[in-house]
């Protein structure tokens, strides 16, 4: 990745480099753990690089900045698969009463963010901020007007992820609120790297449709097709950095 800020060019480029993908395969049997089923990559994989000086005295926006504004990337219908279950339950005592049912709600994750650091990460050189569930007031139903752009922060409740070692797993739900911060003038020396994932339960349907990777397609996948890809991700980030010219006229690889 340093190599990469060197020559001017994303972080995310390290996805052209069989080191990060031989990562994603050894994170991919964590995710299943936590989803508890085989699971697919979505194609919006990323990765950090964080700049000081390109933040704070250029002003500028990069290609590899932190997501400094809270937001969910998904919404609760695509991030959970909730049942409605009901127990009945008897009163041995008094058996002639009929017996009561309480209703229970049965949740299933559909997509898993991932967040891995590559390097120690601190409250100074940029970590990322989570509103946890049991903080959230919306996190089953957003108001209305909200947005997954916009949602409602609580005043207490966020959690920094900060201090953690390097390779860190970290996950929350695709609608966890979350934000990353900006590397601080104390932590300029070794800014946060990282490469943040989304693993999707196989099966499972979002109200968008993208074309996921299974281990397969990554093992297989020639230098065209990782660059394809890695230039179909910056795309879902493009938001984020409106002003950034996103072609970087690089040579095409050999099929």
């Amino acid at each position: 990745v340093k190599c990469l800020e060197r020559r001017h060019l994303p972080p995310s480029f390290v996805f052209m480099f069989d080191a990060a993908w031989e990562l994603v395969l050894r994170l991919w049997p964590i995710a299943e753990s936590v989803l508890g089923a085989g699971c697919v990559l979505e194609p919006s994989f990323a990765a950090f690089r964080l700049s000081h000086t390109k933040a704070t005295v250029k002003q500028r926006a990069y290609v590899g900045q932190n997501f400094s504004r809270p937001h969910r990337d998904y919404s609760f219908s695509d991030s959970i698969e909730a049942e409605a279950t009901r127990a009945v339950e008897s009163d041995e005592k008094e058996s002639c009463e009929r017996p009561t049912e309480n209703a229970t709600r049965e949740e299933r994750l559909k997509v898993l963010s991932v967040w891995v650091p590559l390097n120690d990460v601190t409250l100074k050189n940029g970590c990322m901020f989570v509103v946890p569930k049991p903080n959230d007031p919306h996190f089953h139903d957003p108001t209305k007007g909200e947005g997954l752009q916009e949602p409602s922060v609580p005043a207490t409740g966020v959690v920094p992820l900060a201090p953690f070692p390097r390779g860190s797993f970290m996950c929350w739900t695709g609608n966890t609120i979350h934000w990353g911060s900006s590397c601080e003038k104390e932590g300029a020396v070794d800014p946060r790297t990282s490469v943040a994932l989304v693993f999707k339960r196989a099966g499972a349907e979002l109200s968008t449709s993208e074309a996921s990777l299974t281990r397969a397609d990554v093992a297989a996948a020639s230098p065209a097709e990782r660059l394809e890809r890695v230039n179909a991700a910056l795309g879902f980030f493009a938001h984020w950095y409106p002003e950034v010219d996103l072609d970087f006229n690089l040579p095409k690889p050999p099929p």
